[in-house]
């Protein structure tokens, strides 16, 4: 393949392309669809490449040092370096795209719990989920509620029609 020389294309041409581009990949609606088309965009090793530079980047925000991260991906200090410098941009896009995934893991651990059915329904699930809710308080209103509506049901069934 002939090698494409960036700088050939005037800015403007090199910002439409890239638009075009992006507005591609936001026009996908799903997991699937996002999926392949990276997968018949880019070939195998830029891919890892990409996916690579995205898991430094969270290692970097997670505060672990140049050595840590080279050793654990095997990687050079100048390409930390280099992913580090782009997390600090003012783009900003590297932190939102972590944050981004921060939330979606947790929501699926949370999700890989309902799926398990570890936390069955009543007190004991919401022990687990809020454990600073105190449950005697919520126990006593319940109580009450309770007593509430019986009473409530029991003068209707007393009422003469």
């Amino acid at each position: 393949m002939a090698r494409f020389n960036l700088y050939r294309l005037s800015l403007q041409e090199q910002n439409e392309l890239l638009d075009r581009l992006f507005v591609a990949i936001t026009s996908l609606s799903s997991f699937e669809e996002v999926k392949n088309f990276f997968k018949d965009l880019l070939n195998p090793q830029e891919a890892a490449m990409l996916a690579r530079r995205l898991k430094i980047a969270e290692m970097l925000l997670d505060g672990e040092t140049y050595d840590e991260i080279s050793r654990k991906l095997k990687v050079s200090h100048a390409t930390v370096a280099k992913i580090h410098h782009w997390v600090n941009s003012e783009r900003g896009g590297y932190k939102v795209a972590v944050k981004n995934l921060s939330r979606l893991d947790e929501r699926k651990s949370i999700k890989g719990i309902k799926a398990k059915k570890a936390l069955g329904p009543g007190w004991e699930r919401v022990k687990k989920i809020y454990p600073a809710f105190d449950l005697e308080s919520v126990k006593d209103t319940v109580d009450i509620v309770k007593d509430y509506v019986r009473q409530r049901k029991r003068k209707k069934s007393l009422k003469v029609k």
